[in-house]
């Protein structure tokens, strides 16, 4: 017991050894270093646009995780033939936690996604029909081709995001990496369905699901680490 309490004070007495040699200015860089590098605002810093990208990077990704924490939770209540009025719940839950988790006490993020969002306010009224049509043509034609829900919704998304890339074109290449991803999946999605799962409509719709989170987390990885 006393070695042991020995050890413990001739420690204590090097570490405050130590410290007192180290210049102030030193260990305040090195604690400024970690709190930086640490810091969510140290990624979305600087350039306005490049706050804007950044911020695009985790919203894309919090919402990659919502679908595919949402899609595998409705499977297994598929599986166990759980009525579908709990699947909207469910799906609202899971993208109000993934989004609340991201945006949490992130105000530089949230304003920067604003800021790209305005911006549309100030188009054209034709050119603003042209957009929403792209983002909610798909959907609404669902309910006319429920057969082709999974992919319409891939059309959907991947025409709504490439439609807002060409009408801004200013740092948001993510929505068209997102937009080429979701329409690309279109004919795969197709093939699969047809073969692989043509026996198990569940797999297909999961399938595909996880194909519109991919496009998402794609687009989300590329605003984070490009640099133009």
């Amino acid at each position: 017991m006393l070695s042991i309490k020995s050890c413990l004070s001739s420690s204590i007495t090097i570490y405050i050894y130590l410290l007192q040699k180290t210049p102030i200015k030193k260990r305040r860089s090195v604690k400024y270093f970690k709190l930086k590098k640490l810091s969510f605002c140290s990624l979305v810093s600087g350039d306005p646009d490049v706050q804007i990208k950044r911020s695009f990077g985790f919203l894309f990704i919090a919402i990659a995780i919502a679908i595919i924490f949402a899609a595998v939770l409705s499977q297994f209540l598929s599986l166990d033939k759980v009525p579908y009025y709990y699947y909207p719940p469910l799906w609202l839950a899971s993208f109000g936690a993934s989004l609340g988790i991201t945006l949490y006490k992130r105000r530089k993020m949230l304003a920067a996604v604003r800021t790209r969002m305005k911006k549309s306010l100030g188009w054209p009224l034709h050119i603003k029909i042209i957009n929403g049509l792209s983002w909610a043509g798909p959907f609404a034609a669902i309910s006319v081709f429920h057969q082709l829900y999974p992919y319409l919704i891939l059309l959907g998304i991947g025409l709504g995001n490439m439609s807002t890339y060409f009408l801004i074109k200013i740092y948001n290449k993510e929505q068209l990496i997102v937009g080429l991803i979701a329409i690309c999946s279109i004919p795969i999605s197709i093939i699969l369905d047809n073969t692989i799962f043509s026996a198990s409509y569940e797999l297909a719709l999961l399938f595909s699901r996880f194909l519109i989170a991919i496009s998402y987390g794609m687009g989300g990885v590329y605003a984070l680490i490009a640099k133009d």
